[in-house]
């Protein structure tokens, strides 16, 4: 674990992350690669009330293997907003990175990186993560509780579903217990059935060019494989992007990250186009100049069928408001055209606030909008494009409390903020993306707040589910 850590302030891309809780600051040790320090609540450059530094924390795709639903906004609709559920510890604790999936079945279906087996060795009265299913009012029943290092241990991403009904996803540790230094592993790739039993396809090893540590949600492509990355790991130990046949669970691995000018860090997960061509972004990597002298501001990049990667677009920091550590995944349009979030840069001062973007076929990046802090601040997660091109989101920090805000970019770069989470039982910092059902409700999940007293929660509270109308 430590060594992981080292190697990201060796890259110039952490510093030492503050939290009290060491299960939680293990379980987003690589996160902080994002290039700051961890902390839960407002942030410094949050607005009026904040206090600390952000981010921590995730991506996933909302709905992995079928395209979203188109959202239909309600005429003349006030927007509302609901909590639906308030974790309590064994249910589950702090959703980090689970934006949740609409299944087959109607139900909502997520992760939490905590909670469930409050028992379980590697975090004792904290627990290691669950896999869940809701229903639209919140009723939930807890799939998978995961409690044994060889198979997996908390589970950083969301899920994703193939036609027979079985789900998917990653967990940052567990698996191999030989695996960075025996304490811990090094993550796996695991297939939970419809009776909530798990098998592990895939320990990975972070030998012999396998990667390790896989933060990112996985995909399933038009072959049926699955595809994802990994943090760390690879030839390099820059990361690695991989495929997966879920039927064997033999593993190749599709690229291995160099560092710059190629990226390093790869936290997204992956969205095919038409074409099979896999597109993501890397946290850090691509231009050594400017405010990224050291290792590089991220980039967005394609990997072609055969395997071939190409960096479309490599961010340039703060100095041209291009925005710098794109976190999340991109989403795709029917013109080939890239929509994402960048955590930090956009033209503030100390690197404030983030921003959403456009990258072209060509890879001509456009900034579609930069943050400011009372607006919201670190988009960390990936947006939701709905009709018309209306992209939806959420921000870690900023907004009226510090704690993050839902907010709706209009295609003609007008941002308006849904909801100000106050970090009560409302919630805060929502790690996650949005997903959105047939009748354009949104739904989403914040890591902290809610029922402040949860013990599992580390006195911030275990994260809530929440719906928003718009």
């Amino acid at each position: 674990m430590w060594k992981i850590l080292q190697e990201s302030v060796r890259l110039g891309l952490a510093s030492a992350p503050r939290f009290g809780n060491m299960s939680f600051l293990a379980g987003t040790l690589l996160a902080s690669v994002a290039a700051a320090s961890l902390t839960i609540g407002p942030s410094a450059n949050a607005g009026p009330t904040s206090t600390g530094v952000d981010p921590f924390g995730p991506f996933g795709r909302s709905a992995h293997a079928a395209p979203p639903p188109t959202l239909v906004e309600p005429s003349g609709a006030a927007t509302t907003f609901k909590v639906i559920h308030t974790f309590e510890g064994k249910d589950g604790s702090q959703p980090v990175d689970d934006t949740l999936v609409i299944g087959a079945s109607g139900l909502l279906y997520g992760t939490t990186e905590l909670g469930g087996n409050l028992k379980c060795s590697l975090n004792p009265g904290g627990g290691c993560g669950t896999t869940f299913e809701m229903n639209s009012k919140g009723r939930e029943k807890v799939l998978h509780r995961f409690n044994k290092l060889s198979s997996g241990l908390e589970p950083l991403s969301p899920l994703v579903q193939d036609s027979s009904g079985n789900w998917y996803g990653v967990t940052f540790f567990g698996g191999d217990a030989s695996c960075a230094g025996g304490d811990v592993g090094c993550g796996t790739v695991y297939k939970i059935d419809a009776a909530g039993n798990e098998t592990v396809l895939h320990r990975f090893k972070d030998t012999n060019g396998d990667g390790a540590f896989p933060y990112a949600p996985l995909v399933i492509g038009s072959d049926g494989d699955l595809y994802g990355a990994t943090n760390s790991g690879g030839a390099s130990n820059f990361g690695t992007v991989f495929k997966l046949d879920p039927n064997t669970g033999t593993e190749t691995v599709l690229h291995s990250f160099q560092g710059p000018p190629d990226g390093t860090a790869p936290q997204s997960g992956l969205v095919e186009d038409g074409s099979g061509n896999l597109y993501g972004t890397t946290i850090g990597g691509g231009k050594l100049e400017s405010d990224c002298a050291t290792g590089g501001c991220g980039t967005v990049y394609k990997i072609d069928t055969a395997g071939n990667e190409t960096v479309l677009y490599a961010f340039t920091g703060e100095t041209n408001g291009d925005g710098l550590s794109p976190i999340a995944y991109p989403v795709l349009d029917s013109s080939g055209n890239l929509y994402g979030t960048t955590d930090q840069g956009g033209g503030n001062a100390n690197d404030c606030c983030g921003t959403v973007y456009e990258v072209s076929p060509a890879g001509t990046e456009t900034v579609l909008y930069r943050f400011q802090g009372a607006d919201g601040s670190g988009p960390y997660t990936p947006v939701f494009r709905g009709a018309g091109g209306i992209l939806y989101g959420t921000t870690i920090n900023g907004g009226n409390y510090g704690y993050g805000v839902v907010f709706k970019l209009a295609t003609s770069g007008k941002e308006k903020v849904l909801h100000h989470f106050t970090g009560n039982s409302d919630g805060g910092n929502p790690y996650a993306g949005l997903t959105a059902d047939a009748a354009g409700n949104l739904y989403g999940s914040a890591a902290v707040g809610g029922d402040i007293k949860c013990s599992a929660g580390n006195g911030v509270g275990c994260g809530v589910v929440f719906k928003v109308s718009p």
